[in-house]
């Protein structure tokens, strides 16, 4: 592929995902050109945008950035956590708001994705008031069924209640397993299950997990699921992750070579007050699902892990 194309490959997919970080950037075209390295892009003296590329993928962004076919836009740790990868930098307490950098003292990082339009502040700081205004009328809804449930227990008897509750809560747990074509697994809920190994230290007996990174950091209400015979994703539903345990869960995805994706759709345990938290191989069947790859219907045979 001549570089003029694998740069058209790169804006379109850039455009076609939006908000996209360089370790998406670098996973997806790791297979057509050298990406890693010891070059950086940078958005200004000692402003590093991403670090640890090659020369020539680099010079490809940094081209496609001056040439105006892609934007850097501010974006959050939590972001590149989310990702799997985080730079060992500080990062600034005070970036400037108009997405404009001067240089700074000491080599720090500016967390940024890639748009293919331009950052314009004023856009953005409608959208999230819009957004702030959004989780409040949420938060609004939620209290607002979660007073009529309280009236219906203290009118009615709280056991028929909660199991009205349950039964909600388990069509929507039915919903994203049919979605995907799973179910949930037997056997002891571990992650290393995901890479086809098996967990290190299950005592049959007592039930009891020992010395194997079975659960990732700040897991609660685990399950795991499977495509036929395999699993294919492991998940929990926490009620919080505090920043020690994001990091935490950043290192043990890298370490495993797992993506992560966290959000409160279709928690079931606790709707409303928990996080619905998906763990899974970066190369696989529930990945390719995920991005719409393929459809359940179309997996034919006792396939696995990729």
């Amino acid at each position: 592929m001549s570089l003029e194309s694998l740069e058209n490959e790169v804006v379109e997919f850039v455009r076609e995902r939006d908000y996209v970080s360089f370790v998406e950037l670098e996973r997806e075209f790791e297979t057509l050109i050298t990406t890693k390295g010891d070059y950086t892009v940078e958005c200004c003296k000692n402003g590093v945008l991403w670090a640890g590329l090659s020369d020539e993928f680099s010079d490809m962004i940094n081209r496609l950035l001056k040439r105006k076919r892609i934007f850097t836009h501010p974006a959050s740790q939590l972001t590149y956590l989310i990702d799997g990868g985080c730079l060992k930098l500080p990062i600034p307490k005070n970036l400037p708001k108009d997405g404009i950098h001067v240089g700074y003292e000491q080599p720090v990082w500016i967390p940024a994705c890639l748009r293919v339009v331009p950052y314009d502040p004023e856009k953005e700081k409608k959208l999230e008031q819009f957004h702030k205004m959004e989780v409040r009328q949420k938060k609004r809804e939620i209290d607002s069924i979660s007073q009529a449930i309280k009236r219906l227990v203290d009118r009615f008897d709280a056991d028929k209640v909660k199991k009205a509750y349950d039964q909600l809560s388990g069509d929507v747990k039915k919903q994203w397993a049919e979605r995907y074509g799973l179910k949930e697994a037997k056997g002891p809920v571990c992650a290393m299950r995901l890479l086809g190994k098996k967990c290190g230290q299950f005592d049959s007996r007592t039930g009891t997990l020992e010395k194997c990174e079975c659960r990732p950091p700040g897991s609660d209400h685990a399950s795991l699921w499977r495509y036929k015979t395999n699993p294919v994703v492991y998940v929990y539903q926490p009620y919080g992750l505090s920043g020690n345990i994001m990091n935490e869960l950043g290192e043990y995805c890298r370490k495993w070579g797992f993506l992560i994706r966290i959000d409160t759709w279709p928690a079931w345990h606790y709707r409303g007050r928990v996080l619905f938290v998906e763990i899974y191989p970066q190369v696989g069947l529930f990945r390719d699902l995920k991005m719409g790859k393929i459809k359940p219907q179309e997996i034919q045979g006792d396939q696995g892990l990729k």
